[in-house]
């Protein structure tokens, strides 16, 4: 359990030095696990990665837990080829996220003697494997020709976000400080994930595009980029609930931005203009005009910064940003909607919208959804033809797809409104409970209490980006359990 009582800064040094061997260890793992297939030390860092899960399953659970999560956070899960990284593992239909399943069960099965569920998961664990596999078999695809891969992707939601909770909430109980290594590896895994990417955003090693400005680097593909969204925050409380750590605090937000910018993805900022209200919300009414003054700073100077030092990337992030106000033209996407204001800022989300709604009305699947290995059809609104990444060809040729892009209606499809307040409510409970009491705090805050500050922010919108993968529905387990300690 945190203490709430403040503590001074320099009583923290501790858990610092604990931070930073963690961020080492991270940047090993993510060496490691970035290694392409194209080289040739793929296969040894491929052994190298194999031979570490091998070695979680039979460590001590006080080092097992820990680095399993390490290791999920540093790897990448998308990328523009093949990696190490154990989210690139698969064979056949068993897909990377059974891999990582089983790595979580074995180490439940070491804490088989203490696992206590509490009755709001219980709740949710049969809500999830029963309700969704019910409609799935009425709506679900049973026939189709890849009805199984469909199924077992759909089942990564309660295997991973629930396995996770289970596993850390379960680790933490046995040894409360556990709670404290805990966090410092969920922060040291982000930190070392994203301080790779910037330095992959100025030796130019990351993903090009079709239509992208010739020498940008996105940097990455990853479903949990937005991690570095955290990074964002903790600079900015950092400088404005402790101002003499001022420089640390911009040290660590200004060159973040730079990174969030050059990956090009609109979502991330939306989920960082989600959270600047939340950051208001959290600082005192003596720490608002500094927190809007250090916003506005860390925003134009990272911005600033990656326009001096890498130019072709800021000029396609800020095409992407502009796209995202002034929209497309009606000749870009092939599109048989309506020209309006969200068709033409994103012509594929606007249609899932509206698909996934037609598709629940007529299967009156309104409040329970449409369950695991459910479709819907893009009859009512076609998907925009040349953005091949964002299906598989397969579902594109059978008119079946099984995924949104939008976490709400991803949610809403397979788990009906139902499903979807549930799902909200894991993140909003012991976040409003951990804001209280960051806010009624009046003194100088332990790097601890910063640490989780941040992290409660950040989870509040983590949802928006981080819950369509298998390795968005780890991190978010692990994310959660975390912060129910803390609020409990």
């Amino acid at each position: 359990m945190i203490n709430w009582t403040y503590a001074q800064f320099q009583a923290t040094q501790l858990s610092l030095r604990l931070l930073l061997s963690f961020i080492a260890i991270g940047l090993v793992f993510v060496a490691v696990a970035d290694v392409p297939n194209t080289s040739f030390l793929f296969e040894i860092a491929r052994f190298i990665v194999i031979s570490a899960a091998i070695a979680i399953v039979f460590l001590p659970i006080r080092y097992s837990v820990p680095l399993l999560v390490l290791m999920l956070i540093t790897g990448r899960d998308i990328d523009a080829q093949a990696t190490a990284s154990i989210w690139n593992f698969s064979v056949g239909f068993a897909n990377p996220s059974w891999f990582v399943f089983l790595l979580v069960a074995a180490q439940l099965f070491k804490l088989r003697k203490s696992l206590k569920i509490p009755l709001f998961l219980k709740v949710a664990i049969v809500w999830f494997t029963v309700i969704p596999v019910l409609m799935g078999i009425i709506f679900g695809d049973l026939n189709g020709s890849f009805a199984a891969a469909e199924w077992i992707v759909d089942l990564k939601l309660p295997m991973l976000i629930f396995g996770m909770f289970i596993l850390i909430s379960t680790f933490i109980r046995t040894n409360p400080s556990q709670g404290i290594i805990v966090l410092s590896v969920l922060v040291a895994g982000l930190t070392a994930r994203h301080l790779a990417d910037l330095l992959y955003l100025f030796i130019g090693y990351g993903p090009t595009f079709e239509g992208t400005i010739d020498g940008a680097n996105r940097v990455s593909l990853d479903s949990t980029k937005s991690g570095i969204v955290f990074l964002v925050i903790l600079g900015i409380l950092l400088v404005a609930t402790l101002p003499r750590k001022a420089v640390w605090g911009f040290l660590i937000a200004i060159p973040t931005v730079m990174v969030a910018e050059s990956y090009g993805t609109r979502m991330i900022w939306v989920e960082f203009f989600l959270t600047i209200p939340i950051i208001l919300i959290m600082v005192k009414w003596r720490q608002l005009p500094l927190a809007i003054i250090t916003i506005a700073i860390v925003l134009v100077a990272g911005s600033g910064a990656l326009y001096v030092l890498h130019r072709e990337t800021a000029d396609f992030a800020f095409g992407r940003a502009q796209r995202a106000t002034e929209g497309e033209t009606p000749e870009t996407f092939l599109v048989d909607v309506e020209y309006n204001f969200l068709s033409r800022i994103d012509p594929l989300r606007y249609a899932q919208i509206v698909d996934i709604l037609e598709t629940a009305g007529k299967r009156k699947s309104w409040v329970f959804g449409s369950g695991y290995g459910s479709y819907y059809t893009d009859i009512p609104v076609r998907f925009p033809t040349h953005i091949k990444t964002s299906f598989s060809d397969e579902n594109y040729e059978a008119g079946r797809f099984y995924r949104s892009h939008t976490f709400v209606m991803h949610f809403f499809h397979k788990y009906g409104v139902a499903g979807l307040v549930i799902m909200i409510s894991f993140w909003t409970l012991p976040a409003y409970v951990l804001i209280r009491r960051f806010r009624r705090e009046s003194k100088l805050p332990s790097m601890e209490i910063l640490l989780v500050g941040a992290l409660t922010a950040f989870m509040l919108t983590a949802m928006v980006e981080n819950t369509w993968s298998g390795k968005g529905y780890a991190f978010n387990g692990a994310l959660l359990a975390l912060t129910v300690h803390y609020a409990v």
